[in-house]
């Protein structure tokens, strides 16, 4: 595999990686935050 290529492939893992990551903290922050204010009543019986 030529050197630039590999460089280019682990740049672009290294970006979706990246991407990823921050939808899922985008998605885990709201989540947690409404698992606090919930009642643990609600939560339960979910």
């Amino acid at each position: 595999m030529n050197p630039a290529r590999r460089t280019t492939a682990a740049t672009a893992t290294a970006i979706v990686l990246a991407t990823a990551g921050g939808l899922l903290t985008t998605l885990a922050a709201p989540a947690s935050a409404a698992a606090t204010c919930t009642s643990p009543v609600f939560f339960v019986g979910r």
